[in-house]
């Protein structure tokens, strides 16, 4: 090798190595594309208030849950929680905005009383995994039925989108649509509804951030529904 010259290649051996030896020690990549701190900040200012409580409405959940601090391994694209009320004649708004292929999880207690009626089936006390949920995007988009699962001692479903508009939901008291609005009257109770949505793609980041929603509201009567206590 001429003088003056030095080994590159010895060179960059040793800075691969040195750089090998930094990413093993470095934090395990994130999956998912994550979300910005702006745009986390925008979700957490748009949820803060909480869709179905008024004057009328004794006993409403007037505080949505509060957000963790923030992590950039986190995914959410928006966040409501809404007090459903037997009631309610549909449709109820929950102020969420969903686009074809978002995907909508539900997190809820509580117990609605619907009857008596001529063409209730059947009636009485319902928990939410009893087929009490119908949901509508838009306008256009026809009524959707959908179950709910029990997970400790709260109820979980979700919903895949397939058209762009506000999404509303109603309890289900009806046998062919739409219903008359009697049917409400003699309806009673609530459901509580913690309602996230997402990116089909970033389950990881969306189930990081719930757990630590949940983890960060430990007096929330949902929150320890979720966490069994």
């Amino acid at each position: 090798m001429p003088d003056g010259l030095t080994n590159n290649s010895d060179c960059d051996r040793n800075s691969s190595k040195e750089s090998s030896s930094l990413l093993e020690k470095a934090d395990p990549p994130i999956t998912g594309k994550g979300m910005d701190y702006s745009a986390y900040q925008a979700v957490e200012q748009n949820s803060s208030d909480v869709v179905g409580c008024g004057f009328f409405h004794v006993g409403c959940e007037e505080k949505a849950l509060t957000f963790p601090a923030y992590q950039p391994d986190f995914h959410l694209k928006g966040y409501r929680r809404v007090n459903l009320w037997g009631k309610d004649r549909p449709w109820t708004d929950t102020e969420l905005q969903v686009k074809s292929g978002d995907v909508v999880y539900f997190y809820g207690t509580g117990e609605v009383t619907t009857c008596p009626h001529s063409n209730c089936n059947p009636g009485g006390p319902k928990k939410l995994d009893q087929l009490t949920i119908s949901s509508m995007i838009g306008k256009f988009a026809g009524p959707t039925n959908f179950s709910f699962w029990k997970h400790k001692s709260i109820y979980t479903s979700s919903l895949q989108i397939w058209h762009d508009g506000n999404l509303q939901i109603a309890v289900l008291d009806w046998d062919t649509y739409p219903p008359p609005g009697k049917y409400y009257d003699d309806n009673s109770g609530v459901y509580l509804l913690d309602i996230f949505v997402i990116d089909r793609d970033q389950e990881e980041g969306f189930n990081r951030f719930k757990d630590a929603i949940l983890k960060a509201n430990p007096n929330d009567s949902n929150a320890k529904a979720y966490l069994g206590r």
